[in-house]
């Protein structure tokens, strides 16, 4: 079959938004995951901070007692130590919450998925292999449209949250470099967002063709 006319195509953003409506039963879960988020991103970037001061106050200033520069050193390694633990609780929490979410969506849309096959007329049945619909229904399922709503808007928000607060501390230490960073950053995601696309395209449409041969090997085999 000949792929859709890019006219009749979905965008990825419309189909994000329609699958991200399956998450609202779980709001309270999601509330906590965004939470989580939001503490964990910035401390592994405050804990990276916290070494300017090791070097600062610690390591460069010999004018100092080196009790008070001990005790320093001391309080900023537990502080970093605090900031390590919590953010790998909120780390494992997230990945809890995940798992939760893709089991829960996984039964739902194959439950959904099923009670549509079941409302279609016998001639589309007869018409298409039965192979491919099982093979459907677990790869596509599994596969893009549930990594669309429990692993792209999560990536999403922990990756930029975290660039944020990556460029507000190192604006801290020095406004250019953040500039410098800023500016290599934006022509470098849109380019890569540009090639991950059409490698994303290229992939879905061998995926297609080898869901072709795989059902009609299947329902070859059984007859």
């Amino acid at each position: 079959n000949a792929p859709p006319a890019p006219a009749a195509r979905r965008s990825e953003w419309q189909i994000f938004w329609r699958f991200f409506r399956y998450l609202r039963p779980y709001k309270s879960k999601v509330v906590l995951y965004i939470l989580l988020v939001f503490v964990g991103a910035p401390l592994g970037q405050f804990g990276a901070f916290l070494n300017k001061y090791l070097v600062d106050d610690v390591l460069l200033k010999a004018d100092t007692p080196a009790s008070a520069r001990l005790s320093l050193f001391w309080v900023v390694l537990a502080a970093q130590a605090g900031m390590w633990l919590v953010g790998r609780l909120s780390a494992t929490i997230g990945k809890i919450l995940r798992w939760y979410f893709e089991f829960r969506i996984t039964v739902t849309l194959r439950k959904q998925f099923y009670d549509h096959l079941q409302r279609l007329s016998l001639r589309f049945h007869h018409s298409r292999p039965v192979g491919e619909q099982r093979y459907r229904s677990a790869a596509d399922t599994l596969g893009e449209v549930l990594w669309m709503i429990t692993g792209t808007g999560p990536e999403l928000l922990w990756t930029v949250y975290q660039c944020i607060w990556a460029a507000v501390l190192i604006s801290v230490i020095d406004g250019w470099v953040a500039l410098l960073i800023v500016a290599y950053m934006l022509p470098h995601t849109l380019i890569s967002h540009y090639w991950h696309t059409r490698w994303k395209g290229a992939k879905r449409g061998a995926k297609r063709e080898e869901q072709a041969q795989s059902a009609s090997l299947r329902d070859g085999v059984a007859g």
